[in-house]
């Protein structure tokens, strides 16, 4: 095995123990740890704006809390914009709020997402070369923001 490869996957399960031994502290370790998602009413997506926002029934928009898709007027962008309505338009959606964290500076809720099929939303589009993990001010639990990292980092 190639010695870049041996460190990058070492480095990868360090970031990933740090978010675990982090998410023990603080007491809070993301979506997947919560109230089952069927505990929270599924909601209908309305239209997809681009890669990591929505409009749910009734106007709200809604942020995926975690991650960041390329703007959608670039090719990774409407990649981006596309793969969200593949998996969001005409369903119902799962949206669980972080602790103390309901909407950005431009009145959008930031939510985790479950898709219906029980997958995590953020963590599938980060996945993606066209998304990333949100680099900005993280009010996703430290845990969750180490899982995106180890799987935006597996990518490349």
């Amino acid at each position: 095995m190639n010695a870049v490869v041996v460190v990058g996957v070492v480095l990868a399960v360090a970031v990933l123990a740090l978010g675990v031994v982090l998410a023990a502290l603080l007491g809070d370790t993301g979506p997947s740890t919560r109230a089952h998602p069927s505990a929270h009413p599924a909601v209908p997506v309305a239209y997809v704006i681009d890669g990591d926002t929505f409009a749910v029934a009734g106007g709200d928009r809604v942020r995926v809390l975690g991650i960041d898709s390329a703007e959608r007027d670039t090719v990774p962008g409407r990649a981006a914009t596309r793969d969200a309505r593949r998996l969001l338009e005409g369903r119902r959606v799962v949206l669980t709020a972080e602790p103390g964290v309901d909407r950005d500076a431009y009145g959008r809720l930031l939510r985790y997402v479950t898709l219906p099929d029980g997958r995590d939303l953020g963590e599938v589009m980060v996945g993606e070369r066209h998304t990333r993990v949100y680099a900005g001010r993280h009010d996703a639990a430290p845990a969750y923001v180490a899982r995106l990292q180890v799987l935006d980092r597996s990518k490349s």
